[in-house]
């Protein structure tokens, strides 16, 4: 087992003093289905030296950033949280402010990385409303989402009897609140924009809801049993919100919970394709977003075909590996995603695709890359462009692969 590493270092204010009670975080990406998500593996809080320290971190690449200050949701019967009067707004080491524009910091075996933060501390102010609709239990959860979807860290305080909130440590700016319940089975939950300025921002109120999708999945005629397929609904206009959800055996299984608003929707399936989508009975285009979540809840039906063609083919390349990965993208308007399967000792075939236009990518390693957006799968070379045809079997040589 290789030795685990740290990344340690200290917060201090433009003129150089400790800032103690910051959030730290170190986070991680990942790819699964050509996907890319984060994830937070450390946490810590910084001391009255300003000084914090990741530990017991595995070899990889860790993008680190002040998230804000540390908190947490109180239950409380008044308004008593003390208030700094500064706030901390989130960045990532080297100064960037999104996730997108960060440096990782690379982690060897047993390695020590010094990590020191200038963090610009602001005017803090507190937001204060009601939630409508909440369930008593257990505290909602509080988040504050700056646009580009970076969350802030701080402290909120909520009275379950009248279900009257405060967060606190807000520096001006532009947020989505959102607040989710923490119990039952389907948590209900809800967010609202709002514009901090220069002063406290009162009455603020926010409804919780719950929006459920019922998925039917109609099977091809031929009961063949082959035919498989997971569904994904993702929100990247709230927040970066996702919700997942993967088709059980039977049609008419409830869905998730959703937040209103637009939703993409994404399928994924083996041995037989989508060919058509209809929401609430109103047949839908793939170009759309098929998914307007209100406060009422929704069937989603999607119909699948067994008529669709096969690919096969070689990869003709110098040193062909023993498995090699390929990438199948649609090309224009699909239900179907990109897939990602198997290349053996320089042969492949995959079957049940949608009629049309596609491209192949051919990579020596699995592609730890976000393929199923169109324009990652630009920046790779060689692409082959192939056309599929209803019952038929393409033919089809591959000759670039991607190191």
């Amino acid at each position: 087992m290789d030795p685990l590493g740290v990344i340690e270092g200290a917060v201090t204010d433009g003129e150089g003093a400790p800032l103690r009670g910051v959030a730290i975080e170190a986070i991680t990406i990942s790819f699964e289905g050509g996907r890319r998500s984060r994830a937070t593996e450390r946490t810590a809080t910084t001391d009255d030296r300003g000084a914090y320290r990741l530990w017991n971190l595995r070899p990889g690449e860790y993008y680190v950033r002040v998230a804000g200050k540390t908190g947490a949701t109180v239950s409380v019967s008044r308004d008593v949280v003390s208030e700094w009067r500064y706030a901390i707004p989130p960045v990532y080491h080297g100064g960037s402010t999104t996730l997108q524009a960060a440096t990782p910091i690379r982690i060897s075996a047993g390695q020590q990385v010094r990590a020191d933060f200038l963090a610009h501390a602001q005017p803090a102010h507190a937001v204060r409303g009601t939630v409508v609709g909440y369930a008593p239990g257990a505290p909602p959860g509080f988040e504050l989402i700056l646009p580009g979807s970076e969350r802030i860290t701080g402290r909120a305080a909520f009275d379950s009897a009248s279900g009257r909130f405060a967060l606190f440590d807000v520096a001006p700016g532009v947020y989505r609140l959102r607040i989710k319940e923490a119990d039952g089975a389907s948590p209900k939950q809800g967010e609202a924009e709002i514009t901090v300025g220069n002063s406290d921002l009162a009455d603020v109120a926010i409804q919780l809801v719950a929006v459920e999708v019922k998925w039917v999945v109609h099977d091809p005629a031929d009961e063949s049993g082959r035919c498989t397929v997971e569904g994904e609904l993702s929100n990247s206009e709230s927040s970066g919100q996702e919700e997942h959800y993967s088709r059980a055996p039977s049609d008419g299984e409830g869905g998730p919970q959703l937040l209103p608003g637009l939703y993409d929707l994404r399928l994924a399936a083996s041995g037989c394709y989508p060919s058509a989508v209809a929401l609430d009975g109103k047949p839908q285009h793939p170009e759309e977003k098929p998914l307007q979540a209100g406060d009422q809840a929704h069937v989603l039906e999607v119909w699948m075909s067994a008529d669709g063609g096969n690919i096969r083919g070689t990869l003709e390349t110098p040193d062909v590996p023993a498995i090699a990965y390929l990438i199948l993208a649609p090309q224009g308007p699909s239900f179907s995603s990109p897939q990602l399967f198997n290349a053996n000792r320089g042969r492949f075939e995959y079957s049940g695709l949608a009629p049309g236009q596609y491209v192949v990518l051919a990579f020596r390693a699995e592609p730890n890359v976000e393929y199923s957006n169109p324009t990652v799968q630009e920046q790779f070379r060689g692409g082959t462009r192939i056309e599929i045809r209803a019952n038929e079997t393409t033919q089809v040589a591959i000759r670039s692969i991607n190191e």
